[in-house]
C-alpha cells in the first residue's frame, strides 16, 4: 500500500482533537470521526501503523476484535503535526512530497521540516 499523506494528517488531527491525554480512546472510520470516515478501514489501519512505527502515537494498540485504541500523540507526533497543520504549508509539503521518489513517512516529515524552516526566512 502506498502512503497517503492526507490520511496520516487526518489521523494525527483526529487524535489531537479527541484525546484527553490520559485514557486510551477507540478510533475508527465512523461518522464520529469526520476526517477519518472517508477512508476504508484497511487504509486507516495501515496509516495508524505507520504513525505508530514512526513514533507519532502514544500507547497505540489493536485489540482482539480489531479495534484501534490510542492514548495521545507523542512529542514527535505533536511536532510533526505542528509542521503540517497549516493548510497553506500542507499544500506546499504535498507538492514537494509528490515530486520525490521516496514515499515514506520519514521523507514526508523531512520535507515538512524543510518547508517550515524556509517559510520563516
Amino acid at each position: 500500500m502506498r502512503l497517503n499523506p492526507d490520511c496520516v494528517r487526518d489521523i494525527l488531527l483526529t487524535v489531537e482533537e479527541h484525546s484527553d491525554g490520559v485514557n486510551d480512546k477507540k478510533y475508527d472510520v465512523s461518522p464520529d470521526f469526520p476526517l477519518l470516515k472517508e477512508y476504508p478501514f484497511n487504509v486507516f489501519l495501515y496509516h495508524v501503523r505507520q504513525c505508530k512505527e514512526n513514533g507519532y502515537l502514544m500507547h497505540c494498540k489493536q485489540d482482539v476484535l480489531g479495534d484501534i485504541y490510542i492514548e495521545d500523540l507523542t512529542p514527535a507526533g505533536h511536532e510533526f503535526l505542528a509542521h503540517i497543520r497549516d493548510d497553506k504549508n500542507w499544500k506546499r509539503i504535498l507538492s514537494k512530497f509528490a515530486s520525490t521518489a521516496v514515499g515514506t513517512l520519514p521523507a514526508l516529515a523531512e520535507i515538512a521540516a524543510t518547508v517550515i524552516s524556509t517559510a520563516h526566512e
